[in-house]
C-alpha cells in the first residue's frame, strides 16, 4: 500500500505499535477496526471503506496531519493534554478535567442506555422543552448528570445545554486562574430510545477570557471552541474528540469504565457514495435539492458514482458514519441547533479533513445571535459539500412534522 505515493508496510501488533509511538501502554481491544501503517514512526489509519469506495485522503488533508501522532491506549484527558500543549498550553489541563467529567457522565448514560427497558426508563418525561419537543425520562437525566459532573470540576463557570431555555451560571463561581464554558445536546436522537436505534452526547468546551463572559461567550464565533467532541451509544460506545490537531476516536472499554484511543488521527474520505437526510421530505425540498440528489443516484455528478441513501434519522449516528465511510448528513430545514450539534459536529468533521455547511457558508464561519438558533445543515466529505452548494438553492423553509 502507499499513501501520499509513499510506500507502507503493516503494522504488524499492537505491542509493535506502542513500541513505535514510544508509549508504555498496551492496547487492551483485541479487534482492530482499522489496518495500520507506519511511515517514520508515525501511525496511519486506513479505512477499508475509503479504498472499497474508491476515495483517497488528500495531500492537502494528510500535509495538517501532527509529526507525531497520539499513542494507542491514552485516555481523553490524556488526549486533550497532548493535543492542547502546543496550541493553548494554559488551558491544556483544565481542559483535560473537563473532557474528564464528560467522559464520566457519557460512562454513566452508557450504562442507563444498556438499562433501559430492566430500569424502565423508556417513555415521556412529561415536559417540553424550548425545541417544542417532548423530553424523554433519559433526555432529564443525561442532562442533570452532565451539569452535576461539570459542575463539580469546579473549572466550569456556565453551561448551555438544549433541554434548558438560558445559560446555567454555575452555583459557585469557579475561582481557578483558567475556566471554561460548555455546551452539549445530552442526548442527540432520544427519540429513537424506546426502540434501542444509537443515540449521542454532543459537547464544545469554550475558554473563558474572562470570568464576567461565562454568559456571552456562547456568542462567541464558533471557531472559538476549544474542544468538540461526541459519545455515540450503540453496539460499542464510541467518543469522538477533536483539540485542534486532528479528530480522534476513543472506544469504551466496558471491564474498565473509561475510553481508550483506538483511531487516532481520522480523515474523511474527500468523497463518499452516501447521503443521508429524510427522503420522505423529497416533495417539499427545493428544486436545487432535488436535482442534486436525483443526479447523485443516477450516476450524473461530478465523481460519477451512483450514491446511495442511508438515514438513521439520529445525527451523531449519521455523522459518525460518514465521517468513516464519506458523504454527507444533514438536515435542508432550519432544524438543527447551532451551538449544540451544527458548530461542534462541524468542528470534529473539518479537523478530520471534511466540512460543514448550511448549503451557501461554511458553518465554522458563524457568529451565533440566539442561544438556540437553528440552520439548515450539510456536514461531510469536502468534495461532496463543495458539489452540493454549487447546484444552490439547496435550503428548505422551516417547516414542523409530525413524523
Amino acid at each position: 500500500d502507499t499513501f501520499g505515493g509513499r510506500h507502507l508496510r503493516p503494522l504488524e501488533s499492537t505491542a509493535t505499535a506502542t513500541r513505535l509511538t514510544h508509549s508504555p501502554r498496551i492496547l487492551r481491544t483485541s479487534t482492530q477496526i482499522f489496518p495500520r501503517y507506519i511511515r517514520s514512526g508515525e501511525i496511519i489509519l486506513q479505512n477499508p471503506r475509503q479504498r472499497q469506495c474508491g476515495a483517497t485522503v488528500s495531500e492537502a488533508s494528510a500535509s495538517t496531519t501532527p509529526a507525531r501522532l497520539p499513542a494507542l491506549g491514552l485516555t481523553a484527558q490524556e488526549l486533550v493534554n497532548h493535543d492542547l500543549k502546543s496550541l493553548d498550553a494554559s488551558a491544556a489541563e483544565g481542559a483535560g478535567e473537563v473532557v474528564k467529567a464528560i467522559e464520566g457522565a457519557c460512562v454513566k448514560i452508557a450504562r442507563a442506555l444498556a438499562r433501559v427497558n430492566i430500569d424502565k426508563l423508556t417513555g415521556d418525561e412529561g415536559g417540553i422543552n424550548i425545541q417544542g419537543e417532548r423530553q424523554k425520562k433519559l433526555d432529564v437525566y443525561a442532562n442533570d448528570l452532565l451539569k452535576e459532573a461539570l459542575f463539580d470540576t469546579g473549572l466550569v463557570a456556565s453551561i448551555a445545554t438544549e433541554e434548558e431555555d438560558d445559560v446555567v451560571m454555575a452555583p459557585i463561581p469557579p475561582t481557578a486562574p483558567v475556566t471554561f464554558s460548555v455546551a452539549f445536546d445530552p442526548l442527540d436522537g432520544s427519540s429513537n430510545i424506546d426502540c434501542s436505534v444509537p443515540t449521542g452526547t454532543i459537547f464544545s468546551i469554550y475558554k473563558l477570557q474572562e470570568t464576567n463572559f461565562a454568559e456571552k461567550v456562547f456568542y462567541s464565533p464558533v471557531k472559538d471552541i476549544l474542544v468538540s467532541g461526541y459519545a455515540m451509544y450503540s453496539s460499542a460506545t464510541s467518543l469522538v474528540l477533536t483539540a485542534g490537531q486532528g479528530t480522534h476516536m476513543l472506544s469504551l472499554d466496558p471491564d474498565r469504565g473509561s475510553f481508550l484511543l483506538t483511531n487516532p488521527s481520522l480523515k474523511v474520505p474527500e468523497r463518499g457514495p452516501y447521503y443521508s437526510l429524510n427522503e420522505g421530505r423529497f416533495f417539499d425540498w427545493p428544486e436545487g435539492l432535488k436535482k442534486y440528489i436525483n443526479d447523485m443516484k443516477q450516476g450524473k455528478g461530478a465523481w460519477g458514482k451512483q450514491y446511495s441513501s442511508r438515514y438513521v434519522c439520529s445525527l451523531v449516528a449519521d455523522v459518525h458514519r460518514t465521517l468513516l465511510y464519506g458523504g454527507w448528513a444533514g438536515n435542508p430545514r432550519p432544524h438543527l441547533r447551532l451551538l449544540f450539534e451544527a458548530a461542534p459536529l462541524s468542528f470534529i468533521v473539518q479537523q478530520a479533513g471534511g466540512e460543514g455547511s448550511d448549503g451557501e457558508k461554511r458553518i465554522m464561519s458563524y457568529h451565533p445571535t440566539a442561544l438556540h438558533q437553528r440552520l439548515p445543515v450539510f456536514i461531510g466529505s469536502s468534495l461532496d459539500i463543495e458539489e452540493l452548494e454549487s447546484y444552490g438553492d439547496v435550503q428548505q423553509g422551516a417547516a414542523r412534522y409530525e413524523a
